[in-house]
């Protein structure tokens, strides 16, 4: 056959980007969780005129705990249904 007459074929999804997306938003997560302050400041700094309460890092650690979990739940979720 002609080679400008073949079919193309669409690429193969092995499921990589979905385990890259869950690998950086499980270590945004983390780093969130652990260092809350640093992340505010990273994030939010910059447009603040001063730092916010304690009771906002709490929540944002209680908030960020979850997702870290949901991430590790997403990574861990293949080897868990052998």
């Amino acid at each position: 056959m002609f080679p400008l007459c073949k079919k193309k074929r669409a690429p193969r999804y092995d499921g990589s980007t979905k385990r890259q997306c869950a690998v950086l938003w499980t270590g945004a997560a983390l780093f969130a969780t652990i260092k809350p302050k640093t992340f505010w400041s990273i994030t939010q700094g910059w447009k603040a005129t001063r730092e916010p309460s304690t009771a906002y890092f709490v929540f944002s650690r209680i908030g960020t705990a979850i997702c870290a979990i949901i991430g590790l739940v997403l990574l861990l979720q293949p080897y868990l249904h052998k």
